[in-house]
């Protein structure tokens, strides 16, 4: 059976007392009503296919919605799954409770967002086509059916990797776009409309690119909107050393740079001896401070940063260690943040992977305190990990938050030979 641990004392979670020296501490652990008793699911459409959960999200009815991507060693497509609100397949979704989207040679579902009103379905991520990745947007009802679809594509290599919405009901989405100058990428904001119509009131023709001051390469990963209509953007830039660096970026509702963020609209930030960094995901505290979480590099691999910054774009140093705080890993060993979320009391929950002593990724979450320190009452200790009964592969992608304030996590788990969708809650 797969196995639930709690890292600071390597228990099942059967042993829900945790390792915390405090009583009046309840730990977060897996919750066994969730696909009742097990807490967890797999999923993959039938024999033959490997199948990785990307992204998490909720329908007005409480159903969840679990997008990725299913291989079938002749093709590969965008995937929807939809399960209730406690974890059962909803056979009443698509066909038999998932839906395949493959119109080209390779599609791969990377970012989602549930529409507000209809509960329609939108995913961004990339089609390939004639060995070139072009950004794909595609729109399905809330029932799984197809609507339509949007392909963009600049000179080279285009590609989606989250959606944000907006008060005045845009879709914002953020990627990657070749640049005019051969053999570099701008990091691009598409904004659109809820009939993936692109709206001409933002940037130049609803796409804006950002060419940092050095001429270098961005990649975008994460979007949020601030009330007031500004976006905020997470990625990495590449530097003249030909390293990355964490860059977070904010950009006026009109699409033009705003330019009081950080030092003239961007923050930089890189990992000491210049080591590869990515802003991998963010997330919006409800006073207007900005988690960011990413990979950054060390000598020995790459450790998970955690890092918050103020409205205007300068490091919270009332957060962790002067403004972050990182993990190290499994026993030293590389670790990966996916996802990020704010709990209403402030709580910071992140979703990611780490080596293990024996050499295989397991799924990790971390739970940090409003002040940056490991959470107590999140495992015990900070930290809880998922070790599937395959023994190889367990990551943790995609976090969303139910009404109750469980948190439900996907992402994918090996069995050695092929890859399921891996879904499970914790409270």
């Amino acid at each position: 059976m797969l196995k639930f641990l709690l890292a600071c004392c390597l228990l099942t979670v059967v042993l829900t007392a945790g390792c915390s020296n405090d009583p009046s501490v309840q730990p977060v652990a897996l919750d066994h009503h969730f696909n009742a008793p097990l807490g967890y699911t797999l999923f993959t459409p039938g024999s033959g296919f490997s199948s990785r959960g990307v992204e998490v999200a909720l329908q007005s009815d409480g159903k969840i919605v679990v997008m990725g991507s299913t291989v079938n060693g002749l093709d590969d497509d965008l995937l929807l799954v939809r399960y209730t609100r406690d974890g059962l397949l909803d056979t009443g979704f698509g066909t038999n409770g998932y839906v395949r989207y493959g119109d080209y040679d390779r599609d791969r579902g990377l970012g989602l967002a549930i529409l507000p009103g209809d509960d329609a379905i939108i995913v961004t991520g990339y089609s390939t086509i004639g060995g070139s990745r072009e950004l794909l947007v595609v729109k399905f009802s809330a029932n799984g059916t197809f609507v339509k679809d949007l392909l963009y594509s600049d000179l080279g290599t285009d590609i989606g990797f989250g959606i944000a919405l907006t008060p005045d009901r845009k879709i914002v989405i953020i990627g990657e776009s070749s640049s005019s100058q051969a053999k570099k990428q701008d990091l691009l904001l598409l904004r659109l409309d809820f009939d993936l119509q692109f709206d001409p009131g933002f940037a130049r023709y609803g796409a804006f690119h950002y060419d940092g001051p050095a001429n270098e390469s961005e990649k975008g990963f994460a979007v949020a909107v601030q009330p007031d209509g500004k976006l905020v953007a997470g990625g990495a830039a590449v530097t003249s050393n030909s390293k990355e660096d964490m860059l977070v970026i904010r950009v006026h509702q009109n699409g033009t740079l705003d330019s009081s963020f950080g030092t003239n609209g961007s923050f930089h930030w890189s990992s000491a001896g210049d080591y590869a960094d990515y802003a991998n995901n963010l997330a919006l505290q409800a006073d207007g401070k900005i988690v960011v979480t990413g990979a950054a590099g060390t000598a020995a691999g790459f450790q998970i940063t955690t890092m918050r910054l103020l409205s205007s774009g300068q490091l919270d140093n009332g957060f962790g260690q002067n403004g972050m705080v990182s993990y190290t890993g499994l026993a030293g060993n590389d670790a990966y943040p996916y996802g990020v979320l704010v709990q209403p009391g402030g709580r910071i929950v992140i979703a990611g992977s780490s080596m293990n002593r024996v050499g295989n990724k397991d799924a990790v979450l971390l739970g940090y305190t409003p002040d940056g320190q490991p959470d107590p009452a999140f495992g015990g200790a900070g930290l809880l990990v998922f070790e599937g009964a395959g023994g190889t592969t367990d990551v943790a992608n995609g976090l969303a938050l139910q009404p109750d304030q469980s948190v439900l996590v996907t992402g994918y788990s090996s069995n050695g030979q092929s890859d399921s969708v891996l879904t499970y809650r914790v409270r």
